[in-house]
């Protein structure tokens, strides 16, 4: 249903809600434009332009949207260990954009709202404006089945750029099987016929068959790294500035705690007591907050330098937490 200009549209609409929820990080020198365009010159041409955007975020995700809109964690950047690592995961998200995943899911909800055909900008944002209207009344169809398959596709795109690019494709292997946790396990015959193979372990599998060698004259000669990526890297994880700075709603707040170590999530637990105290726990700090009063049930927000965007759910004397979840990323 989408023209490469209207998926530009929608992903400009998109990008500025992003941009009101998330912090964003600024990147020096367009470091990760750099690295995309080198890989951009390996994939078949298109109107296609992308744009990268880091967000402030302890979560080890990245995803994509449309009209060329990539968004990678900065907990994803300390995550990976080389340039030839990072272009594996900007590859690969360029690869959903290739085959245009998201667009077709968006082409499937707006078919569902009874649209058959998309104008200008002015109808795109009419459309899209629909869309989160009634999103609750959208199915998602096959979302399971289809999006095992978009990973696989947007990895044989990936591999297939990373190597004509010059970068290593046994680093880019390395840094799937560290990512997906799949410790070289690849699964077998009985394990896929008893349907007992990890899903993780058959997407590492395919990885592994598109790592394909190619003859020396379809290589793009790379210029040797010199410690661009290490300093880079360290820029990114100490930075404090953002380009843009998420608005907080927060009735009722008493005070910010800034938690160390920035690039954790992890959450065991909150727990309230008798005196109205509660505790958090990560592997990295502890904070405890008196609370005054609390109502039968609410939702709670812990700020931190990178927020992870947690849902609280009350319960007595416990609440339980749940992560954002991780769509389209690696």
């Amino acid at each position: 249903m989408f023209t490469e200009q209207q998926e530009e549209w929608l992903g400009e609409v998109m990008d500025k809600e992003i941009r009101s929820t998330f912090n964003v990080i600024d990147d020096p020198e367009n470091y990760l434009q750099k690295v995309a365009d080198r890989l951009q010159a390996q994939l078949p041409p298109s109107n296609t332009h992308y744009r990268f955007v880091i967000i402030d975020s302890p979560d080890l995700n990245s995803f994509g949207l449309v009209g060329g809109r990539i968004y990678i964690h900065r907990r994803m950047i300390a995550f990976t260990q080389n340039e030839d690592e990072l272009a594996t995961l900007l590859g690969h998200e360029m690869g959903h954009m290739v085959d245009h995943h998201v667009a077709l899911r968006f082409s499937d909800f707006f078919q569902q709202m009874g649209v058959t055909s998309l104008g200008d900008r002015v109808d795109v944002l009419k459309h899209w404006k629909d869309f989160e209207d009634n999103y609750r009344k959208i199915k998602h169809r096959n979302d399971g089945q289809r999006e095992a398959q978009e990973q696989i596709i947007a990895d044989r795109i990936a591999m297939y750029a990373l190597v004509r690019a010059g970068y290593d494709p046994e680093k880019g292997i390395a840094f799937a099987d560290r990512l997906l946790e799949t410790k070289g396990k690849t699964g077998s015959f009985w394990s896929d016929f008893t349907g007992s193979t990890n899903p993780n372990a058959k997407r590492f599998r395919e990885m592994l068959k598109s790592e394909r060698p190619l003859a020396h004259n379809c290589i793009t000669k790379r210029p040797p790294e010199a410690g661009e990526f290490a300093a880079w890297q360290k820029t990114i994880i100490a930075s404090t500035k953002s380009t843009t700075l998420a608005k907080a709603d927060l009735p009722g707040l008493m005070r910010k705690v800034a938690l160390q170590s920035q690039l954790r999530s992890d959450l065991s637990g909150i727990q309230f007591s008798p005196e109205s105290t509660f505790s958090r726990r990560t592997k990295a700090a502890f904070l405890s907050l008196r609370v005054s009063r609390l109502p039968t049930c609410c939702v709670l927000t812990l700020l931190m330098p990178t927020p992870p965007d947690f849902l609280l759910t009350h319960a007595p004397w416990f609440f339980t937490t749940r992560n954002s979840g991780w769509k389209n990323g690696m």
